[in-house]
């Protein structure tokens, strides 16, 4: 029998896009800044840099899900309507984010 061999970073990457997502969901309206969505994807046991959420914030921003002011030194998100719409199931998530399944 062959296994099928998992991408454990890409995993990583889909799962982290989706704390962030939920993690802004429960920001709103004021959003919150990159050092408080790492200690809160670290404390879901995700192995993550500050590096790597800026990298998220941006793909979650390229795709409209998220609004960015990272003209700072630490950078500060908010959810926009489709983010929220994303995590509220009311709209299709798009590919790269680890949404569950809705029960």
């Amino acid at each position: 029998m062959h296994e099928i061999p998992v991408n454990t970073d890409r995993a990583t990457r889909e799962e982290l896009r989706w704390v962030l997502l939920r993690a802004l969901w429960y920001a709103r309206p004021l959003g919150c800044n990159e050092n408080i969505l790492r200690i809160t994807a670290q404390d879901g046991s995700l192995p993550v840099t500050t590096l790597m959420i800026r990298q998220e914030l941006n793909y979650l921003s390229k795709c409209k899900l998220v609004q960015l002011n990272n003209k700072l030194s630490v950078w500060h998100a908010e959810l926009t309507a489709d983010g929220e719409n994303v995590v509220d199931y009311r709209t299709d998530c798009p590919l790269g984010i680890a949404r569950p399944q809705q029960w």
